[in-house]
């Protein structure tokens, strides 16, 4: 048996965590005073960046849950609507292009 424990995950109050269907992502939602949801790559253990890798919430939200039919989506719930996102890797480049590692 694997265990992982990932210390210092927020400094904030945790609300609710989810894992995705394929075990490589962590959905964090966290709490007072910053209410947004951070995504983070199990298989490197480091919050992830993109488009959509930390999502500000608003005050109707119920509950965030990873997609089952997408790895690299998930689902927020609110009172009053549904709200379906794609998380977008983003690459740091240098000036000639090259991919920063």
């Amino acid at each position: 048996m694997n265990l992982l424990c990932y210390k210092d995950v927020s400094d904030l109050q945790i609300n609710q965590m989810d894992l995705s269907f394929d075990a490589k992502r962590l959905l964090v939602v966290t709490g007072v005073p910053k209410y947004e949801i951070n995504i983070f790559d199990l298989e490197t253990g480091l919050r992830m960046h993109g488009h959509n890798s930390s999502v500000p919430l608003r005050n109707d939200f119920i509950k965030a849950q990873f997609s089952p039919a997408k790895e690299s989506s998930f689902g927020l719930l609110y009172s009053n609507c549904f709200v379906l996102c794609e998380i977008f890797p983003c690459f740091e480049v240098d000036e000639t292009g090259e991919e920063i590692s």
